[in-house]
């Protein structure tokens, strides 16, 4: 039954699956920006753990010693705060488990006035469309790291921040990425910018995680095209449909390395023309309370 059953998948499934087994065969110690991953993953679970009103002693310690093997290479600690924020959250666990327990919760950055008013939000989430008709105008370099570093706020699984953005500002180079995706129709002559959202998929764990890359970048991709629209820009995506040739096309030309699956493609610009928004359903057709 079960041979009958996998020669009925498709090729591109198992072509995928081919991709995942071949990128985290590879052995961690080469792979830096893995090993981050993996290191936040692992901080992240003892942060969450000693933010528990159940807190106990002992709790994630088997998280606690991958982190303190990962946390060895500290010569890239000025280069990335990952290595700060760990070694902060390392010393509080190993108090705890001094003491046998928190001696107080830990400190957050959290305040009330920072957040958005709900009615400011709603009217914003209404007012955003996808436009495919842009200006001539560019897209400087500068906002498109607005863009993308609001992506980087967006949450992600076990907080491993695998997300990997391609962008261009370039028009030629620009309309040659857009043309790699399918649903690259009806747009205009101008294209201003492209973003190629993909994730390293090494730091994930198969089967169980398969999806999980494609929702922490679709995350941060909602992220990157609220950004986009505030700052007056119109970000429209682009479907990734996996096929050998576009495939091999996109990663020549941006570099992409065979362990990033891409997950979704953009074009962003200042919009000619505002477009039009088809009327979205009701809450109470998509909540359902139990």
């Amino acid at each position: 039954m079960r041979k009958k059953l996998h020669a009925r998948l498709p090729d591109k499934f198992d072509d995928l699956i081919a991709q995942y087994r071949k990128a985290i065969s590879e052995p961690f110690s080469e792979n830096v920006q893995s090993n981050l991953a993996r290191l936040r993953m692992n901080v992240h679970i003892i942060d969450k753990g000693l933010h528990r009103p159940d807190w106990e002693f002992g709790h994630s310690d088997k998280c606690y010693a991958e982190a303190k093997k990962l946390l060895v290479d500290s010569s890239a600690a000025d280069r990335d705060p990952t290595f700060k924020w760990a070694d902060k959250v390392l010393r509080e666990y190993e108090e705890a488990e001094v003491n046998g327990e928190r001696s107080k919760t830990p400190e957050s950055d959290f305040r009330q006035q920072d957040f958005v008013h709900a009615n400011d939000l709603e009217r914003f989430f209404a007012s955003r469309t996808t436009c495919r008709n842009f200006e001539g105008r560019p897209v400087l370099r500068e906002d498109l790291m607005r863009i993308v570093d609001a992506g980087l706020q967006a949450p992600s699984s076990c907080c491993r921040q695998t997300l990997k953005v391609y962008g261009s500002v370039t028009p030629e180079t620009a309309r040659d990425t857009a043309r790699c995706f399918h649903g690259f129709t009806g747009f205009s002559d101008s294209i201003p910018s492209t973003m190629v959202f993909c994730a390293d998929i090494r730091p994930y764990g198969m089967p169980g995680e398969l999806f999980y890359p494609t929702f922490d970048t679709a995350l941060a991709a909602d992220h990157a095209a609220l950004m986009a629209s505030a700052l007056g820009m119109s970000m429209a995506m682009l479907c990734w449909i996996p096929q050998k040739e576009r495939e091999e096309r996109l990663r020549t030309l941006h570099n992409i390395p065979e362990y990033e699956a891409i997950v979704v493609g953009a074009v962003c610009g200042y919009p000619k023309q505002q477009a039009r928004k088809p009327p979205r359903k009701r809450v109470a057709e998509a909540l359902v309370l139990n």
